[in-house]
């Protein structure tokens, strides 16, 4: 499977579908998240843990792949999703089924047809100000 089919895999099954298991099939054993959300480790099962929540809090997910650049074992893919919160967001916020959009951009270096490790910048402030996080002052 070339790079960018993997990539788009790993964007619709995953965040899209929430098909935990699909990270199996998608990230190597030892994949390393470079930039893991607070309380998560920077494994593959820790991947699991967060693509779970994510998909078991929201409902009417899409995810728009906006661009994906391959340069030999290193790819970078621009991606926006939105989805209407129906679980509490992270254990922080409660849910008021909202629409919520999240823009993000993944750098990822891929060995042997899998994603080994991945660096990821989302602009989760942008979430927490939609969903009112911070109230009025």
């Amino acid at each position: 499977m070339d790079t960018t089919s993997l990539l788009q895999q790993y964007y619709e099954r995953v965040w899209r579908d929430g098909d935990v298991d699909a990270i199996d099939d998608i990230l190597s054993p030892d994949h390393v998240d470079e930039t893991p959300p607070p309380g998560f480790d920077a494994t593959r099962d820790a991947q699991k843990q967060i693509a779970g929540i994510m998909r078991d809090s929201s409902k009417d997910k899409t995810v728009d792949v906006l661009d994906v650049v391959v340069d030999g074992d290193r790819a970078v893919g621009v991606w926006k999703m939105a989805w209407t919160q129906v679980g509490d967001l992270w254990g922080m916020v409660p849910a008021d089924g909202k629409r919520i959009e999240l823009h993000g951009i993944d750098y990822f270096h891929i060995k042997d047809g899998r994603i080994v490790r991945t660096r990821h910048v989302e602009d989760w402030l942008g979430v927490m100000l939609q969903v009112g996080a911070f109230g009025p002052s």
